[in-house]
């Protein structure tokens, strides 16, 4: 064989080699695009958002009237907008972002040095815009329905960015999202079905007695608890605070002391550590303990509306964690 022999041979390809070039472009397409999607997802989350254009900057705000939801009694309108510097935020519950930056908000609201206006996307059921708002004296809510259009969209480069960056961020989220609406907190002992809660009764701090039963129609967080118990104590505060963030018409945190004590005792202690948004509800028989099947204490019950036992959890848990919010207001939403 030649030189020019082995030159032609070597410049026709063999059949290996048409099978093999598919096949590469078959795994380096995929990657290139990937490399591409990412570094354009790169830029886009490091640019400054000064940087990007607006159709609000430079101009007034929308014309908006929003009226209360029911049971407010305050709406908010493009008139408390005007002759003041404001702060708008938009927010969703599900958005861990969001929740990070929430005690920021709240603390220059506190502050009363800038008016602050939150928007809450409504992901779940309802699929609405709500307006949040803290007023300048007690620190009330204001929660108004909005429609889309009150919110300016963004330009074509910024929105294309935006469509960008969710394409290629948005199968994660979503399973990340199903995920957490479907699986329980690592401590959360969760029942294949609802199981049925023995019948107790206690008392209210006034003497009066009550039963599960007057909180039927409600998702109810049942904590077993006692002034004695140092895991209870430390846990108290945290379920003040989701009584205080999820606390309503759907839904209601009793913590139900067994204290021997009587309530004098419950009351003392929840004044010293400034518990302002829990009931007081005592059972100084320690019956509903037992019949709960309580081995120690603290022991809290996930009921649901139909009064039926969830799940539970022994021992402490830090009830006013992202975590555990976003998994008890699922149960409300599952009406």
């Amino acid at each position: 064989m030649t030189a020019g022999d082995d030159i032609r041979s070597d410049a026709v390809p063999t059949e290996v080699e048409r099978r093999t070039v598919p096949r590469r472009l078959v795994v380096l397409l995929p990657v290139t695009l990937f490399a591409i999607l990412a570094g354009l997802l790169a830029w886009g989350l490091t640019r400054n958002a000064t940087d990007i254009p607006s159709a609000l900057i430079g101009k007034a705000v929308p014309e908006f009237s929003l009226p209360p939801v029911q049971g407010r009694t305050l709406g908010l309108s493009s008139g408390d907008l005007l002759h003041e510097v404001s702060l708008v935020n938009v927010f969703a519950s599900w958005c861990v972002a969001c929740r990070e930056e929430h005690p920021v908000f709240m603390r220059l609201a506190a502050s009363k040095k800038v008016p602050l206006h939150g928007l809450n996307y409504k992901d779940r059921r309802t699929h609405r815009l709500q307006a949040h708002r803290r007023s300048d004296g007690a620190g009330a809510h204001r929660y108004h329905p909005a429609a889309r259009r009150t919110l300016a969209s963004r330009s074509k480069g910024a929105a294309a960015m935006k469509t960008l960056a969710l394409t290629f961020l948005g199968v994660l989220l979503g399973l990340t999202r199903v995920a957490s609406a479907t699986e329980p907190p690592a401590n959360f002992a969760v029942h294949e079905t609802p199981q049925v809660v023995p019948e107790i009764s206690f008392q209210d701090k006034d003497g009066q007695p009550r039963t599960l039963a007057d909180f039927s129609g409600k998702v109810v967080l049942l904590n077993i608890w006692a002034t004695w118990c140092a895991p209870c104590r430390k846990e108290m505060p945290t379920l003040d605070r989701l009584q205080a963030e999820l606390g309503g018409p759907d839904f209601e945190v009793i913590a139900l002391s067994v204290d021997r004590k009587g309530p004098e005792a419950v009351r003392k202690f929840f004044d010293e550590i400034g518990i302002k948004h829990l009931a007081l509800n005592i059972d100084t028989s320690s019956k509903a303990m037992f019949a709960l099947g309580a081995f120690g204490l603290p022991l809290t019950l996930l009921i649901d509306r139909q009064g039926r036992e969830v799940g539970r959890v022994v021992g402490p848990a830090e009830w006013d964690s992202l975590e555990i919010v976003a998994f008890i207001r699922d149960r409300i939403a599952a009406k």
